[in-house]
């Protein structure tokens, strides 16, 4: 996996009969994935990415079963026919749940620039299975897979415009100047959360006057990415929490004081929070994620 798609970190041990089928080719800056496997996991954060300092975007369309990615703080339910779109250069996690059979195709994330500048990173993650997008990206992926990995398809370069043509095209209309601020503008002040996310003082009010908005404007700011600021927030600290407690670095530590080391102010409330998010209790996952 590493060789295709950089370094990743299995988030849980495979199970005794575990199986998977790889078949991978690739041509220049360009490659195909038929990937059939057991569920499993993994994540890429920031030592991942800053090991192999990949720059690829790579288009994943699922066949049969099902795969639960999280990027950055979004969540994405995949099931057949749906397409989603990631690149290594951002942080994120994925679990295979259902026996699953996928084709990912990896290109040059410059390419993707080049054809959007000024908004690649704005365009959406997932498309599905009925959208215009996915079912013409499907249609195309499907011919042009088997003939790439039987060797008969070459030109790397009219593969990838081929396809970022195809996605491109199917996006409707430039965003409009405004959208395009506020888009921006969102991204903004997600970094700023991320950066002071171990504040336990920091509030919506404190963010939105950072930014010289009002509070109800913040509110608006996630209502397009289906949270509220607080919900992101809260995500992101539980984000933070749960690398630390699968850190083997980090066991001189306990729970409570990663927990306060990241913005929670009260020990109950976050196991709460980290049970309800991640389905075990703090203990057990980093007695989980650190056993031999």
């Amino acid at each position: 996996m590493g060789t295709a798609y950089g370094l990743w970190k299995p988030r849980k041990a495979p199970s005794d009969d575990f199986t998977a089928g790889v078949v991978h080719r690739s041509v220049g800056n360009f490659g195909i994935v038929n990937c059939v496997c057991d569920p499993c996991g993994g994540a890429r954060q920031a030592k991942e990415i800053s090991g192999d300092d990949l720059e690829t975007v790579i288009l994943q369309l699922v066949l049969s079963g099902q795969e639960r990615f999280t990027i950055d703080s979004k969540r994405f339910e995949l099931m057949a026919g749906d397409i989603i779109l990631w690149n290594t250069t951002r942080p994120m996690t994925f679990d295979v749940t259902e026996k699953l059979h996928k084709i990912s195709v990896l290109m040059p994330l410059a390419r993707l620039r080049n054809w959007l500048p000024g908004s690649w990173h704005l365009i959406d993650n997932k498309f599905a299975r009925d959208s215009t997008t996915a079912s013409l990206l499907c249609a195309l992926i499907q011919s042009m897979a088997p003939q790439f990995l039987a060797g008969r398809l070459e030109n790397s370069d009219a593969l990838t415009d081929a396809l970022m043509g195809t996605l491109v095209s199917t996006l409707g209309p430039p965003t409009s100047r405004g959208e395009f601020f506020e888009r921006h503008q969102l991204i903004r002040i997600k970094r700023f959360i991320d950066t002071h996310l171990n504040n336990p003082d920091l509030s919506l009010q404190g963010i939105a006057s950072a930014h010289q908005i009002s509070l109800r404007h913040l509110h608006s700011l996630f209502q397009s990415e289906g949270q509220t600021a607080l919900q992101y927030l809260i995500s992101q600290r539980l984000l933070r929490c749960r690398r630390d407690l699968s850190n083997p670095a980090m066991t001189g530590r306990t729970i409570t004081e990663i927990a306060l080391g990241w913005g929670f102010q009260h020990p109950t409330h976050f196991s709460r929070r980290f049970k309800s998010e991640f389905g075990l209790t703090p203990y057990e996952f980093r007695h989980t994620s650190n056993a031999d």
